[in-house]
């Protein structure tokens, strides 16, 4: 300490003229200055009194270091923030991929399955019609097979009447509606003779549910020959 303070006493002249440096204390200028004469060109001037609170050399103060605990901390929240910040961006976009997704399938079902869906619920023909697509169609009764189909003949008093019997069963896994019927009657040529429309009287049938039905025609004409049934659209049946 007492070196430092020593150090601290001493003063530097240059001289104006040669620019050489001296190295004197305090003391030897004095409180009011004084004259000296450099030792080198012998050039002399007057050197000012060294201030009473000797300036202290600049230094450049060194930062406190951080502890250990505050960068962690600190490192900690940032890394939480981003963490955060990605979160957000990936829940985001994965929002929108699977919004994306959902419309993506839903088009594809409405598009592909448009068949499928007309037939089995035939209001929905009109909604398609309303955005201007063609709802592709499938054969009427879908799903649904005759079985058993017979005919026969009998009076009913003096009339001939013609019989024609068997059911209607649903093949499928699910509910299924169930059209109009079409008795169709041809002759050996296989012309149509005779047709008509009638309803089995249930509206739906469940899976591997069966209905049967009648129908009778009365009169027949002697050039039938064959008859057969056919599912009938019930949009177009109105």
């Amino acid at each position: 300490m007492a070196d430092y303070r020593k150090a601290r006493l001493l003063m530097i002249l240059t001289c104006p003229a040669c620019s050489t440096r001296y190295k004197v204390e305090r003391e030897a200028i004095g409180p009011r200055g004084r004259t000296v004469k450099c030792a080198h060109c012998g050039h002399q001037w007057v050197q000012p009194a060294m201030a009473e609170k000797p300036q202290e050399d600049t230094l450049t103060a060194a930062r406190q270091p951080a502890s250990a605990v505050g960068v962690a901390q600190e490192a900690a929240k940032n890394l939480q923030k981003s963490a955060v910040a990605r979160q957000a961006r990936y829940v985001s976009a994965a929002g929108w991929i699977t919004l994306v997704v959902v419309i993506l399938v839903l088009g594809a079902t409405l598009w592909l399955g448009r068949a499928l869906l007309v037939a089995t619920w035939p209001a929905t023909a009109r909604l398609y019609d309303a955005v201007g697509i063609e709802a592709e169609k499938v054969p009427v009764g879908t799903g649904l097979k005759f079985q058993g189909a017979t005919s026969r003949h009998v009076f009913d008093g003096a009339t001939p009447v013609l019989v024609l019997e068997g059911e209607v069963i649903n093949v499928t896994d699910k509910s299924l509606p169930v059209p109009l019927i079409t008795a169709t009657l041809r002759d050996d040529d296989n012309n149509v003779v005779q047709h008509w429309t009638f309803d089995v009287g249930l509206k739906a049938l469940e899976p591997q549910e069966r209905v049967p039905f009648e129908t009778r025609y009365p009169n027949p004409s002697n050039a039938v020959k064959h008859f057969e049934f056919s599912f009938t659209d019930l949009r177009h049946s109105k």
